[in-house]
């Protein structure tokens, strides 16, 4: 249905009603003549030309309104993005900082947790050791041996890195191309999906029309088609 945002007294809405019941059986028309020969063929033409008028019409009646409120949406969008980008500016400083400390407790952490582990084994060996021995000097050759092949003691847990109440970080795996031409290739060997490229549809055809019959290229069909287009009468 087409429909109109001017008042009802506004003078284009009475067209607008008519433009609608117009066109409102023209999809059953099209259907209905199916081009056979010379003949419907005329027909055909006749109904393009007249379906180009009525689109005609719809334009005029339809694109003052659709500009302005094509113009009051825009000035809109551009309000709300001027009002945003300062917040969002400083929301991604301020999130940026945030990983960036998230980041360095976490490698601290982790250089903790493995110096303490090391020396935990340092001390467990030790003390193993000392064991050992002395059992050994009193000739108790086999509780030595035994002492000797316990496991080492687990270092204490690391302490949590800790968190501050309204934020939260989650990790995400993201993947970067640093040489299009490798992934191509490990795609086309079967060692990477193809979602990891996508297909330009426009270069696509910039590539159909400039090649034309000549275009050669695995896996892409190049073909012309008919077009049809309408002169006014």
């Amino acid at each position: 249905m087409i429909e109109s945002n001017t008042n009802p007294t506004d003078p284009e809405v009475p067209a607008l009603v008519e433009l609608e019941r117009q066109v409102i059986s023209w999809p059953d028309r099209a259907r209905a003549l199916i081009v056979l020969d010379q003949k419907t063929m005329d027909e055909a033409a006749e109904l393009l030309t007249a379906i180009k008028q009525l689109r005609a019409e719809i334009d005029s009646s339809c694109d003052p309104v659709r500009e302005a409120t094509h113009k009051a949406w825009k000035a809109a969008v551009r309000q709300q993005k001027d009002l945003h980008e300062p917040l969002a500016t400083a929301e991604s400083t301020l999130k940026e900082s945030v990983a960036t400390f998230v980041e360095a407790e976490e490698r601290r952490a982790e250089r903790e947790r493995l110096a303490a582990e090391a020396a935990a084994t340092e001390e467990s060996d030790e003390d193993r050791l000392e064991r050992a021995m002395a059992l050994e000097s009193q000739g108790r050759h086999e509780e030595a041996e035994r002492v000797l092949e316990e496991p080492a003691t687990p270092a204490p847990p690391p302490k949590p890195v800790a968190k501050t109440k309204g934020v939260s970080t989650r990790k995400t795996w993201v993947g970067e191309i640093t040489d299009l031409g490798l992934v191509v290739r490990a795609i086309s060997e079967g060692k990477a999906p193809t979602s990891l490229v996508q297909v330009n549809p426009a270069g696509v055809s910039a590539f159909a029309r400039s090649m034309k019959a000549e275009a050669r290229v695995p896996g892409l069909r190049v073909y012309e088609k008919t077009g049809v287009a309408v002169g006014g009468r």
